[in-house]
């Protein structure tokens, strides 16, 4: 039978290379034809021609040099194109040289095989929302930058006014004495301040705070104004009782009166008896240096809290739209390592929140939770945060994920005085009175004393001496003269002694007397401490830091761009057992897979061999690029959006 050759080999110049990492993808046959509908070159009447061997062509070796490609067919065997790269010209003379080629491999087999097995490392997604692409991207950013700061609970003091009125800010005074107390004026006239006061009788009392139905043991007292905070602890000094104040701490009025509830106890109705303790917490009564006439009564810690509304958290929600300025067109920069939102207590005391764990990247949402035992402390807890969508959705607007809850304490306290002279004096000042008066008394008593011995001693030495000359009698009368001289003598001697010593008793009562005195003056000068002060709150008061933030980070404007062309070009980190996605975006889809198994189609006239099949398995293990457009390798702006998604994504 006669042999009529009929190769044909058409030669074109494409813009893929033979190290696949880019690939024309076609996904029919009609779409294929149609590209390669227009060589630049065909020649034909060639007798056979084999993969890896070199074809003569008539033609000068420099006009052959501008094709790269070739599809061939051997029309006596079959009707299969089978497609190369043109790997070098040799030259022959100038009207002829050869053409070597090398098959490429997955152009020729894309429709002969299909993808059995996979784990894909990345791809580029066809869903880009926040719930569909948690897997972290295992990418180090250099440096955050704060791109956006939100304030939650604010408990910075400064605006809590002097006067009579209240002006936005609540101090809390957590204790566990909030005495009924009576003072007695102890000046020359009606007192004029604290220090001419002092303590008459106390009657220990709290009021326990009921947190969530467990007694707090703690009494928390509540002022709203700097000036009723300062009276209360003017009272609790001259009291005595300034040490069982156990902190100090200052809230925002609007969190405090959504979270607390409030009491007086002075509103409580009479139990019947005639004293109730409770209505009389926190009140003070000033008498006159008599301790009869009442000068004046008030109350110095009026409201207390009664117990936490747990049931009504403040929620606040903090939104971003782009990220250092730049509208990303990769949902996945909004994520963690790119960006990440930071709850701050602004002490030292913060905590990193993953943006995709959220149920919105952008968006935030916390819980201003307060808890109180000998402080306050704030919790901003991030709202539905780590839970699946479906859980989010179906639970109530409080939901939160308490296995995974995330807090971050901060507790802000403010300084108050502690007068050690006031303090003394309300603790001591009956001791003392009694020690001084008793010294006075003594000497009183040694001045009586001493005189009417010194009296009785004279009188008995001069009562002798005038009764001696009636005994003079004879002979005996000068014997006996000079006797009673003698005893008159004595009884002055004896006087001068004892009025020597009732002068040295006197001297040493006068002298305790002094040192008495000296060491009361003494403790009335010890000088006075500031109790809760720290140098970091001092600061943060100061500097109107005292409260808890939500910050959002992001790298510098130049990185995120950088790091949004890397996702635009290589997809996402997926780390799953999976089909990888070969279509889904307008212009083009990268792959990289490991341990993908790879078939042939069944039944199919034309199948790749079984080392084209391990070929082909390679080219997705290391990374590959399809593309949609003709214009392979040209990213452009990056832009690819997913097919069918009207947000461009």
């Amino acid at each position: 039978m006669a042999y009529t050759p009929s190769g044909t080999i058409a030669f074109y110049r494409v813009p893929w290379k033979s190290d696949y990492k880019d690939i024309r993808l076609f996904t029919s046959k009609t779409e294929e034809s149609n590209y390669f509908s227009s060589p630049l070159r065909v020649e034909q009447n060639y007798t056979y021609i084999r993969d890896k061997q070199a074809i003569k062509v008539n033609a000068n070796k420099e006009a052959m040099e501008q094709y790269n490609y070739i599809r061939y067919m051997n029309e006596n065997f079959s009707l299969k194109w089978f497609y190369a790269f043109i790997t070098g010209v040799e030259y022959i003379n100038q009207n002829a040289c050869y053409v070597y080629f090398e098959q490429d491999v997955y152009t020729t087999w894309w429709d002969c095989f299909n993808i059995k097995s996979a784990f894909v490392e990345r791809e580029h997604t066809s869903n880009d929302s926040d719930a569909y692409n948690t897997e972290t991207e295992h990418i180090t950013v250099n440096k955050y930058i704060q791109d956006f700061i939100g304030y939650g609970v604010n408990f910075t003091p400064n605006s809590v006014g002097t006067g009579p009125d209240d002006t936005g800010e609540r101090i809390v005074v957590a204790n566990i004495n909030t005495p009924y107390v009576q003072f007695e004026d102890k000046s020359k006239e009606t007192a004029s301040g604290a220090r001419d006061f002092v303590l008459r009788s106390t009657f220990d009392a709290m009021y326990s705070s009921v947190i969530n139905g467990v007694n707090a043991g703690i009494s928390y007292a509540v002022f709203k104004t700097l000036a009723a905070y300062n009276d209360f602890v003017s009272v609790m000094n001259l009291s005595g009782q300034i040490d069982s104040i156990i902190s100090v701490f200052c809230m925002n009025a609007t969190v405090f009166d959504r979270i607390f509830d409030t009491v007086d106890p002075q509103t409580f109705p009479s139990t019947g008896i005639l004293f109730n303790p409770y209505q009389h917490i926190g009140e003070a009564v000033f008498y006159d240096r008599n301790g009869t006439t009442e000068l004046y009564k008030k109350r110095y810690a009026q409201w207390f809290i009664s117990g936490v509304k747990t049931s009504d958290r403040i929620i606040d929600t903090f939104s971003i739209a782009n990220v250092a300025g730049y509208a990303p067109r990769n949902r996945k920069i909004f994520h963690y390592p790119f960006c990440k939102w930071v709850i701050d207590g602004q002490n030292g005391n913060s905590l990193d929140i993953l943006p995709q764990l959220l149920q919105s990247s952008t968006s935030v949402s916390v819980f201003s939770d307060i808890a109180i035992d000998s402080s306050a402390s704030a919790r901003l807890i991030p709202q539905h945060y780590a839970v699946s969508t479906t859980i989010g959705a179906s639970a109530d607007a409080e939901y939160q994920n308490l296995n995974n809850s995330i807090s971050v304490e901060a507790s802000y306290s403010i300084p108050f005085e502690k007068d050690n002279a006031i303090i003394w004096k309300a603790l001591n000042g009956n001791v003392t009175a009694a020690q001084l008066k008793n010294a006075r008394d003594k000497i009183n008593v040694d001045i009586l004393m001493g005189g009417i011995d010194t009296a009785s001693a004279a009188a008995t030495g001069m009562l002798n001496l005038a009764i001696s000359p009636a005994n003079v009698k004879g002979i005996a009368a000068t014997s006996n003269a000079t006797r009673g001289i003698t005893g008159a003598i004595g009884a002055g001697r004896q006087s001068v002694s004892e009025i020597t010593d009732a002068v040295r008793a006197l001297a040493r009562d006068e002298m305790q007397l002094a040192e008495l005195e000296a060491n009361l003056s003494d403790k009335c000068n010890l000088p006075s401490q500031a109790m809760n002060m720290t140098i970091d709150n001092a600061y943060v008061a100061q500097h109107n830091m005292m409260k808890v933030t939500i910050r959002h980070m992001c790298p510098s404007l130049s990185e995120v761009k950088k790091y949004d062309d890397y996702l635009s070009k290589y997809g996402y980190a997926t780390n799953m057992f999976k089909t990888p996605n070969l279509t889904g975006r307008t212009n083009w889809n990268y792959v990289k897979t490991t341990e993908i198994t790879i078939a042939p189609v069944a039944q199919n006239s034309y199948a790749p061999t079984d080392t084209e099949l391990r070929f082909i398995e390679d080219i997705f293990n290391k990374g590959v690029t399809f593309w949609h457009i003709n214009d392979v390798g040209n990213y452009g702006d990056y832009t690819n959006e997913i097919v069918g998604d009207t947000n461009g994504k």
